[in-house]
């Protein structure tokens, strides 16, 4: 599948030999980026991330600076979102941001996740990583779960995705051309989406599943009990359409108790398949913010969830890290 229109700045600037060519990590793999991506919601958590990086390179604002560099704020718009490529290590990574919801993933993550823009053999100072595929970890904010006979998550905990519940609309039409209203959508979504991979089911009640790359898990796993002992968990996940869909807290519960679905957000069910499209490995660590169906259990304090989005943030940048040692 090819990517519709220009999103991103490393899409803009195919074309701009003469930018590209300037830009650290990008003149020397042909204006790519490389196979380890983080995908964040916002900007704020693209900057959070640039700490923990060695010679982080902002890739819109420097080539905003060299189109025109006197006045880089007249630059016309090259992308419509925030990416940084750097070092985790000796692992290069590119973060970047989806924004809010499943259509705007899934318009970023087709580019990102093309050939045209990322590559699975990448050269850096340390040497070229070359990988096996691509991987892309989901490091976001989530709505805890809780139910009897589970240990219940606390706002500040940091919840693993095995695996997720639920298709957005986004996905539905990927996958069905549009049809939404065709009274045999519904199986014909269900048969393409099992024809994703075998991660990709039908849960005895009808609901779509997805499972996380296994080995993703594992590697988030291992970072969270050296970067956040005591404070993570792992369990599924719903993803749904609607960020107030949590009135529905019974509905959360069942799936708690029959699917162990610990945590709920918008985007891993579009970013789960797009990524199965292109062949690449997928997982997902969110932030606990709130905890469905317990009034005011959402953090007021900024101060305090940049301390865990930038926890979270740590824990996929060492996964990503070891993800890529394990196969370089």
């Amino acid at each position: 599948m090819t990517f519709i229109g220009r999103h991103t700045t490393l899409s803009y600037l195919q074309d701009q030999p003469r930018i590209w060519k300037r830009i650290p990590y990008l003149r020397d793999n042909h204006c790519k980026a490389p196979p380890i991506i983080l995908a964040v919601g916002d900007r704020r958590r693209v900057y959070a991330a640039t700490k923990h990086l060695t010679d982080p390179v902002p890739v819109p604002a420097l080539a905003a600076r060299l189109v025109r560099p006197h006045n880089p704020r007249l630059t016309p718009v090259l992308g419509r979102v925030f990416m940084v490529i750097g070092m985790a290590g000796k692992v290069p990574v590119m973060v970047v941001e989806t924004q809010m919801g499943a259509p705007a993933t899934q318009i970023i993550m087709e580019e990102i996740l093309s050939d045209q823009i990322t590559t699975t053999a990448y050269k850096t100072a340390a040497g070229t990583l070359t990988v096996p595929q691509k991987v892309v970890i989901r490091a976001g904010t989530a709505g805890a779960i809780n139910c009897p006979a589970k240990p219940p998550l606390r706002v500040g905990d940091l919840s693993i995705a095995t695996h997720t519940i639920g298709a957005t609309g986004a996905t539905i039409q990927a996958l069905t051309a549009l049809d939404m209203w065709h009274p045999d959508t519904i199986r014909r979504f269900r048969r393409d989406w099992q024809r994703l991979g075998p991660d990709f089911t039908v849960t005895p009640e009808g609901d779509p599943r997805a499972d996380s790359t296994h080995r993703v898990v594992k590697a988030l796993e291992q970072a969270a009990k050296q970067l956040s002992p005591g404070r993570y968990q792992l369990g599924g996940n719903v993803t749904k359409d609607s960020l107030y869909s949590e009135q529905s807290a019974s509905l959360f519960q069942h799936l708690c108790r029959t699917q162990n679905c610990r945590s709920t957000e918008m985007e891993f069910t579009t970013l789960a398949a797009t990524a199965a499209q292109h062949n690449a490995a997928y997982g997902m660590i969110n932030s606990i913010l709130s905890i469905i169906g317990v009034e005011e259990s959402w953090i007021s304090s900024e101060k305090r969830v940049a301390a865990i989005e930038d926890r979270t943030i740590r824990v996929a940048l060492q996964a990503a890290q070891q993800l890529a040692e394990e196969k370089s």
